[in-house]
């Protein structure tokens, strides 16, 4: 077995067992739709991922997530219904657009984020009160969706941003941890351009939003941060706990080191 599809097949393994046990928390009657476009690897600009991401909102919360990783998942599901062979290598789908493995709830009361996310074939979630984000509000207005924007810059654990936000939607949301504008936001973009979220659909809905029950390890933001540079500097740590029953006849002693370029610059 080679090793980068026993990699994947782990990862696939874990995000699986993540999304597919949830419970009920909330009603959502607002589907967002982002387009969303990251660089790993600050040393080369050209290189982008690309997911399509899912801000449900709720009366007391809010679920943002990637649906671009929920059609890969439920791709992979077929593949091995029709096949029983798990192979990434025959999906269609490019490997920058089968999107990331994040979960984001914003409680509305009490207000706190709790970020689900997993390293390697580990866990994780911290919870943290919802960020207060700074706004500078601007005159400057811009139509997305038709929808009628105006302009705020902000700054947010390291990085500038600018902000589109449309007080003709009266929801103070937004995506991923972004929030605290008077309309609900429908552009973001990083001051260096290595991230942006642009709104390409809004839709209503009437469905629950759903949590994970699997198991997690909490911890802090500032601890999650640590792991995630130490999985970026070396996977193979994250990729056995001793239980899960997968072996290599020769494993390896170090995965290549991955680039890390965190949205979050500081852990304050």
């Amino acid at each position: 077995m080679k090793l980068s599809f026993w990699i994947l097949l782990l990862s696939s393994f874990n995000i699986s067992n993540t999304c597919f046990s949830q419970t009920t928390v909330n009603k959502a009657y607002l589907l967002i739709r982002y387009d969303e476009t990251s660089i790993s690897d600050s040393t080369d600009l050209l290189k982008k991922s690309y997911d399509v991401m899912g801000l449900e909102i709720g009366k007391k919360q809010s679920k943002f997530y990637s649906i671009s990783q929920s059609e890969t998942i439920k791709a992979l599901e077929e593949q091995v219904k029709q096949t029983g062979v798990l192979n990434m290598s025959n999906l269609q789908t490019p490997k920058n657009k089968r999107g990331k493995d994040r979960i984001i709830f914003k409680n509305i009361y009490p207000k706190q984020l709790t970020t689900f996310e997993n390293l390697g074939i580990f866990n994780y979630s911290y919870s943290e009160p919802t960020p207060d984000i700074i706004w500078e509000i601007k005159n400057d207005t811009l139509k997305v969706l038709n929808y009628v924007c105006q302009k705020a810059i902000g700054q947010f654990r390291g990085r500038s941003y600018v902000a589109w936000f449309t007080p003709e939607i009266n929801i103070s949301e937004g995506p991923w941890k972004f929030t605290g504008l008077p309309g609900l936001i429908l552009k973001v973009e990083e001051s260096k351009g290595h991230f942006s979220f642009l709104c390409v659909g809004i839709e209503k809905i009437d469905r629950d939003i759903l949590t994970s029950n699997s198991k997690t390890q909490k911890v802090s933001r500032e601890e999650y941060l640590k792991l995630r540079k130490q999985f970026n500097e070396d996977p193979l740590p994250f990729l056995s706990d001793g239980k899960s029953g997968f072996t290599l006849n020769s494993p390896p002693t170090r995965l290549p080191k991955r680039p890390y370029n965190p949205m979050e610059l500081t852990e304050k």
